[in-house]
């Protein structure tokens, strides 16, 4: 037995909307293509689809690193693809962890949320930074740091949740890993399933199928960890 020794198959979203629409019926595999106004629509809702995914998170492949440069006596630094300012990168959806760092150390420091850092006081006091609070905002946004930077040769090494890529064109690959492709197609299916009068049973069974799929591969998005527990002989009871 020959294998193709090829593991780089991918679809464009035009074969995830195309897929979709047979599923709810919308056209047939003898058709040449569905109409115009179908795929248009169709577009929409897998993009709406997308922004859902992101905020959601968990996703291990749009987790990326990012570095934040600190300047003495600034406590706040925007962070996002319109900024020009500070730290210009693709919008994080979230901050997961963050390390201060000065020359080769590292030091873990805590990501806390908002009631958290606008409990603190004295906010404008200086030192080593121990916290960080993020404000994702609409465009850009925000990273404040806690206590302020005294020092300019501090950098914030973060890891950070990244939006997923939008479908713009037909011929735009998902944003995903392979594995994802037919979850992604069973979802459309159940977001525009109404649209296409199909019988209440049909669409509950896509509905179905769709959360299974995608229960599954976000059950499987889970890194391993380390996990020691004591024995009891190692005590006196």
């Amino acid at each position: 037995m020959a294998t193709s020794g090829s593991s780089d198959f991918t679809i464009t979203r035009d074969q995830v909307i195309n897929g979709a629409l047979r599923i709810c019926r919308a056209y047939t595999i003898g058709e040449s293509a569905p109409e115009a106004e179908q795929t248009v629509n169709a577009s929409e809702a897998l993009n709406l689809i997308l922004k859902n995914l992101s905020v959601k998170g968990g996703l291990l492949w749009t987790q990326t690193e990012g570095e934040l440069y600190l300047s003495k006596g600034q406590a706040s630094y925007l962070v996002g693809p319109s900024t020009t300012s500070d730290l210009q990168i693709v919008r994080p959806t979230r901050i997961l962890d963050a390390r201060v760092t000065e020359g080769d150390t590292e030091t873990p420091i805590h990501v806390i949320g908002r009631n958290e850092y606008f409990d603190l006081t004295s906010k404008e006091s200086q030192g080593r930074p121990t916290q960080l609070y993020y404000d994702r905002q609409l465009t850009d946004g925000s990273i404040y740091i806690y206590p302020t930077p005294d020092d300019s040769g501090e950098v914030i090494k973060f890891t950070y949740e990244r939006v997923l890529e939008d479908f713009d064109d037909a011929a735009n690959n998902p944003d995903f890993p392979p594995e994802w492709f037919r979850a992604l197609k069973w979802m459309l299916a159940a977001d525009i399933a109404i649209e296409y009068g199909i019988a209440p049973e049909r669409i509950a069974y896509i509905e179905q199928k769709a959360a299974m799929l995608e229960g599954e591969l976000l059950d499987a998005e889970v890194e391993p960890y380390t996990q020691f527990e004591p024995h009891p002989e190692d005590y006196d009871w």
